[in-house]
């Protein structure tokens, strides 16, 4: 029993030592919530596998900066009965987008960089950059309108949109990735309208590693991820970790049924990852990042990033006043600020924090649907409009234990809902 209570002492030492203290925990039904809402939770999450509606995932809630709920069902990888955890390490996709844009503001207020100087004055290169006439934008855009989504380049529905998707994996550095995307032509001139972008999120990327002199990972592990205790949040997966990941799955519209994509091979560092969409996380990791965001910018007593430089970010601002500074937004509060902040990622995730509620909800699976574009709706199972699983998870299985109906099912990213 001694030498038990002293490999835990170790480990637990070993964690603090690199910032990786628990969060804190409280109780269901202390914190005011009937038990048997989570008891109907739990048999949904459970069900949901049993009827093939998802392969497996995980979720984390927390109320009043308490961790209240926070298991994984289902599972990573359906032949081999792999367990999707709590502890799992996952593609988060386009919650990468509101890590990087927190990122980006903390170097802001540290006065690496600005927001709201054009982004050619980091990056010469954009000035190449055109509109689909071939005239010049009528002027460059700003750092923020990246992040906004307010810059004008193409969507990630449009054609072309996700570069990422051809350039992954070609042994190219970001610098050499943003090049290319500066000769993709402009949809329309700088903040004249939203439009979904991971575009701008990698040219942002690239003015970091400018500013900084350092690699992106690098930045954002010592930046951020370090003082948050996020240790295992990287661009970068060992192939170890790759090997115990959950692998992604497309559910075919016409069936219901499970494709498994094939998994993606190790991107050696400093290799170029989609900005906006590459990082890898856990359920804690991302309750981590989160809670700096409900504690204004406050880690361990310290103050890391102004609270005043953060609510920036939920600012509703026109065009697209619904999307702030890498987060989705929900109507604005007393404070003028929104009262809830989201995002979504495609490979079947989403965060969000109901500031009026005190709520941070984490959920995750490795599942999205298959286009099915060319095919007739009358032969698909599962329609081109019906609400994503995660979707109405949340919307009829969270949010009314918290009392929330803040926003519409299958609302995503990039929804001006």
């Amino acid at each position: 029993m001694r030498n038990a209570a002293f490999i835990l002492l170790v480990i637990i030492g070993s964690q603090l030592a690199r910032g990786e203290e628990d969060l804190p925990s409280g109780d269901w039904v202390e914190h005011g919530f009937d038990a048997s809402a989570k008891i109907t939770l739990q048999s949904h999450l459970a069900q949901s596998v049993d009827r093939g509606d998802v392969p497996g995932g995980a979720l984390l809630l927390m109320h009043r900066g308490e961790v209240i709920f926070r298991e994984g069902f289902g599972y990573g990888h359906l032949r081999r009965k792999l367990p999707f955890t709590a502890d799992s390490q996952f593609r988060i996709a386009s919650l990468s987008k509101p890590i990087l844009a927190t990122l980006a503001v903390k170097l802001d207020a540290d006065g690496l960089l600005e927001l709201d100087k054009p982004i050619d004055a980091y990056l010469p290169e954009t000035s190449a950059l055109r509109l689909e006439n071939g005239d010049r934008p009528k002027r460059m855009p700003s750092v923020r309108e990246c992040l906004k989504h307010t810059a004008g380049f193409l969507t990630d529905y449009d054609e072309g949109g996700r570069p990422w998707l051809v350039q992954t994996g070609k042994g190219l550095s970001l610098e050499a990735v943003v090049g290319i995307e500066a000769s993709i032509p402009m949809s329309r001139d700088p903040g004249v309208q939203f439009a979904y972008s991971g575009i701008g999120y990698d040219i942002v990327g690239r003015i970091i590693e400018v500013v900084t002199k350092r690699g992106l990972d690098e930045v954002l592990r010592s930046e951020l991820a370090e003082p948050l205790g996020m240790t295992r949040t990287t661009y970068y997966p060992s192939a170890e970790a790759l090997d115990t990941m959950p692998s992604f799955y497309w559910q075919w519209r016409s069936d219901g049924g499970f494709r498994r994509r094939l998994d993606s091979p190790t991107v050696p560092m400093p290799d170029y990852v989609s900005v906006g969409g590459g990082v890898v996380s856990t359920l804690d990791d991302l309750a981590r990042f989160m809670m700096l965001h409900r504690s204004g910018g406050i880690v361990r007593g310290q103050a890391l990033i102004s609270e005043w430089s953060l609510t920036r970010m939920y600012e509703r601002r026109k065009p697209g006043s619904y999307y702030g500074l890498g987060f989705s937004l929900g109507p604005a509060g007393d404070d003028g600020l929104a009262s809830w902040i989201y995002h979504s990622g495609s490979s079947g995730t989403m965060l969000w924090w109901d500031r009026e509620r005190d709520v941070i909800g984490i959920l995750a699976t490795q599942q999205s649907r298959s286009a099915g574009e060319k095919m007739a709706e009358s032969r698909k199972r599962i329609p081109k409009d019906a609400p994503t699983w995660q979707a109405t998870t949340k919307a009829q299985y969270i949010d009314p234990v918290f009392g929330w109906t803040g926003m519409a099912v299958g609302v995503r990213a990039g929804d001006s809902r």
